[in-house]
């Protein structure tokens, strides 16, 4: 998790894959000053990932973003966090559950190769 802060505010952001593509596609996770947790779109973005925040002060409130930049991988995703329309922060996250990707890659080979093997006989 990474934490960044904007007027007094406090952005984390983590990084997790989607089980429901089999992990190898996710998206970030945005908790503001501890209390206001903002989800990515629980839908499949082929040209990378956004969460969308708010801020909230007293007579006003702020949007923002979390963006990824380039490829979203499990290990190493650059991204960008947005307020306002200005970039406030850069950084580079490994996704929090990025070993389950790993441990799966021998399973869906296996179910893939006895897959084709039984389409060639």
């Amino acid at each position: 998790m990474a934490q960044h802060h904007w007027q007094g505010h406090t952005v984390d952001v983590q990084m997790v894959l989607d089980p429901k593509y089999l992990w190898v596609a996710g998206g970030f996770v945005v908790n503001i000053d501890s209390s206001n947790i903002f989800k990515y779109h629980n839908k499949f973005e082929a040209g990378g990932t956004s969460t969308d925040f708010s801020i909230s002060e007293r007579n006003s409130a702020y949007t923002g973003s979390v963006r990824s930049v380039g490829r979203v991988l499990a290990m190493r995703t650059k991204y960008q966090v947005i307020i306002e329309g200005n970039v406030i922060a850069e950084g580079v996250l490994r996704a929090k559950n990025w070993y389950i990707l790993y441990a799966m890659m021998p399973i869906l080979f296996g179910v893939f190769f006895v897959l084709v093997r039984q389409f060639l006989r």
